[in-house]
């Protein structure tokens, strides 16, 4: 690449080349002479190529290395706009700053084309032009002297230039056979010979190119980008750069290696070597070298170093022995120093025999040695022996190798601890005599079916034969059927339920029916469980377990319940007509006790007042029992549909019941964000009804009662906390309170009868729920009870 050394000022550029362009390495002119302006030219800030064309000398790719090449040589620029300015002058490159500068002026054909730009001397630089015509104007005597000296002089090149001919002759002679030579070379060689004018940027290539890289020589472009251009991708930036940097240093030779395209699309591994030929000021103007394809070996390379990547990092170990009759070891990779203990250096020139110990097989030992002695290849899992001392089961193969005579030199052995695994396979067949052991005495029919229901295992408690339990593996239920000479329904059935339970990938339940010899049913309840792994079906286990007991119980018990929702009826129908004739008489009583206290008040003294009193009194209590008994043999009970129940509009319908009463204690009711329950209405109000009026009820004297009540969602149901300030009840009577007619407190002070807890709890049973208190005395109760989230009939 030519390069100059320019120091001028620009000051001084517009005086002596008015016409400059100075450029960056990416052809931007920075700067323009000052006589552009004059002819209206404005190149500032702009593409070189956006304003002018290079038209010679001719460049196929335009860039600032190739116009660096061009550097010193007479070049002409044409203006794209204004065809007719045509700039003739030399390309120069500033190195210290990596620029371009053109010093030129306009080239015009005639007078007329100068006189009509507008341009006149003064524009021009001015010592050329001057010159020229003071030497036109010297006089005669002068031009005589000079011609004189000029014919004297032209004597002098002739002598010289027939001295120069002859000399040429010679040159051309020897130059025609220095190209036999390098035609004769570039026949013989096997390499791509490629010649590049790094001035001009043409490229010769040798006849070996077509040959190696499938191009027609006659058909290339001798154009050097042509061939950057066929530089692998990521190859490119790596080359190019290392060129350019070599022809711009002293370096006079270059080698790399690289991928370069082919004809056939295909890349070849290449090296390549270039000599450069600089010229007197050290320039380089020419690079001559030589390519050849280098990627078999390449591959070589590539296949050995992944060879040897796979021994040396392989998990298992790697041992290589010499073919002699004492298989000396060679070589061990890593993997064999973990698993053995020993390095390279311990066991080299050893036989490995020295792994064995006391039990390590012998038959195994015998085999390995018949197939060193014939060259077989071999494998075998065995005991070695740790440098420790420590035996591990190691399975390993030995190979012959043959060199390219067939000769055997090697042995190589590829060897695994499979210690974990032979541990892992006793286990196995243990665990799989356990199974066995256990299914085959667990007192219930166990079998495993394949995918298409066959039998694969069948236990001695669902089939007792032996041989029949033999002959059903891989049969079916037809098969069994027919066997035994039976009805397919059974088969047909169970059948239909193994599909269900393949399809719905879970257990299915089932209860068979036998008929016993002595006609009586005998009950199994069999399931189908399929197993998965990874959406792919493996087995179907199917068990059946004897419940012919507890279905006998089953049936027992439905019998008792049927006889006792009858027996409960009939009670609540005994209740409902007792309460009814028993509240007329004490009626009466009440009423001709009222009547006497009436007509003959006045004849009665103090005692007799009291007697009547304490006797109206008791029948009025006996019929509030009356009541309380028909009421607590009806809780539960409701003619009302289920359906959903707003318990926070519930309780504020109970809260004005209570309206006049919470007023007068002055009492706090707090409740909020109450859920929606499916439930019966009616009995889930008394529930709610109860238990506020028993906090209204039981309150501290002088304090003002205050009631919470709040819900919290748990698993499959709701808990209602009902929480107070009063009197609180002692833990021993926790369980007491929900029995029927149980007071813990005189009639006198707390009016009732005992019996709203008991009819609570009642309700709260039927609802399948539970109820609870804690309490402190003298501090509050809370009661808890819950509700299931959804419960469509009533607990029995």
């Amino acid at each position: 690449m030519a390069t100059n050394k320019l120091e001028f000022k620009l000051t001084d550029f517009n005086l002596i080349f008015p016409f400059y362009l100075l450029m960056d390495d990416q052809l931007v002119v920075t700067d323009q002479g000052a006589s552009f302006e004059k002819i209206n030219i404005h190149c500032k800030g702009s593409l070189l190529l956006d304003i002018f064309l290079i038209e010679r000398p001719t460049l196929t790719d335009v860039n600032f290395q190739t116009v660096s090449q061009i550097c010193n040589q007479l070049t002409l620029i044409r203006h794209k706009e204004k065809s007719d300015l045509v700039l003739r002058g030399q390309f120069h490159l500033i190195t210290p700053s990596q620029q371009l500068i053109f010093l030129g002026a306009p080239w015009y054909d005639n007078t007329e084309q100068f006189s009509g730009s507008g341009l006149n001397f003064n524009d021009f630089a001015p010592h050329n032009q001057v010159l020229d015509l003071l030497h036109m104007l010297n006089t005669q005597e002068i031009a005589n002297e000079e011609l004189k000296e000029l014919l004297q002089s032209m004597k002098v090149q002739k002598t010289e230039l027939e001295r120069a001919q002859i000399n040429l002759k010679k040159l051309s002679d020897s130059l025609e056979e220095s190209n036999k030579r390098y035609e004769y070379v570039n026949q013989a060689t096997s390499e791509a010979i490629w010649d590049w004018n790094i001035l001009t940027g043409d490229v010769f290539y040798g006849a070996a190119f077509e040959k190696i890289f499938g191009y027609k020589v006659r058909n290339l472009p001798q154009n050097f980008n042509i061939w950057e251009k066929r530089i692998h991708p990521d190859d490119f930036q790596r080359i190019t750069e290392q060129i350019n940097h070599y022809i711009l240093s002293d370096t006079v030779k270059w080698k790399d290696e690289y991928r370069y395209l082919k004809a056939d699309g295909n890349y070849a591994y290449v090296a390549d070597k270039g000599f450069i030929i600089r010229n007197e000021k050290g320039n380089a103007v020419r690079m001559i070298g030589a390519m050849s394809d280098i990627t078999d070996k390449k591959l070589e390379e590539q296949q050995l170093k992944l060879l040897e990547s796979v021994i040396t990092n392989s998990n298992d170990a790697v041992l290589i022995t010499d073919a002699t009759p004492s298989n000396n070891i060679i070589y061990v990779n890593e993997a064999f120093t973990r698993n053995t203990g020993y390095s390279l250096a311990e066991v080299v020139g050893k036989n490995p025999k020295f792994l064995q110990g006391p039990d390590t097989e012998p038959q195994k030992l015998d085999e390995l040695k018949l197939a060193i002695k014939s060259f077989s290849p071999y494998e075998i899992t065995t005991i070695n022996y740790k440098k420790n001392g420590k035996p591990y089961w190691v399975n390993f193969s030995i190979r012959p190798v043959a060199d390219n005579t067939g000769q055997y030199t090697h042995w190589i052995s590829i060897q695994r601890d499979v210690t974990d695994m032979v541990k892992a396979n006793a286990e196995i067949q243990y665990q799989k005599k356990f199974t066995e052991d256990i299914l085959n005495n667990i007192p219930t029919d166990i079998a495993v079916f394949d995918k298409d229901h066959n039998y694969l295992f069948v236990n001695p408690h669902a089939i007792k034969s032996d041989e029949v339990r033999k002959w059903m593996i891989h049969k079916n239920d037809f098969d069994y059927a027919i066997m035994r000479n039976l009805d397919d329904t059974m088969a047909k059935r169970r059948w239909t339920i193994f599909e269900q339970a393949v399809s719905q990938k879970s257990t299915v339940e089932w209860t068979d029916e036998h008929i016993k010899p002595d006609g009586s049913l005998n009950y199994v309840l069999r399931h189908f469980y399929p197993y998965f792994e990874e959406d792919e079906l493996k087995f179907v286990i199917g068990y059946g377990l004897d419940i012919t007991e507890r279905k006998q119980v089953e049936n027992r018990l439905k019998e008792a319940l049927m006889n006792l929702r009858v027996s409960n009826k009939e009670l609540e129908q005994f209740a409902y007509i007792a309460s009814h004739d028993l509240q007329e008489p004490l009626r009466m009583v009440s009423s001709f006790l009222s009547q006497i206290e009436k007509k003959y008040g006045d004849k009665l003294d103090e005692k007799g007042k009291e007697y009547i009193f304490y006797a109206v009194d008791g029948a009025k209590r006996m019929r509030q029992i009356i009541l309380d008994l028909l009421e607590y043999s009806r809780a539960g009970k409701s003619e009302d549909p289920f359906t959903d129940i707003n318990t926070q509009e519930l309780v504020e319908e109970i809260l004005l019941l209570y309206k006049t009463r919470i007023e007068e204690l002055h009492a706090t009711i707090i409740f909020h964000d109450l859920p929606v329950v499916v439930a019966h209405k009616t009995p889930l109000r008394q529930v709610f009804q109860n238990l506020i009026s028993n906090s209204l009820k039981y309150h501290q004297k002088d304090v003002a009662p205050r009631i919470e009540i709040k819900a919290i969602a748990q698993d499959h149901q709701w808990e209602f906390i009902v929480t107070d300030n009063g009197i609180g009840i002692n833990q021993e009577y926790f369980d007491r309170i929900f029995i029927i007619f149980q007071r813990l407190h005189n009639k006198d002070e707390y009016a009732g009868t005992g019996i709203g807890l008991a009819v609570t709890k009642k309700i709260i049973d039927h609802f399948g729920g539970k109820i609870w208190v804690e309490s402190t005395e003298g501090e509050g109760s809370t009661f808890h009870f819950t509700i299931p989230f959804a419960k469509n009939t009533l607990t029995s």
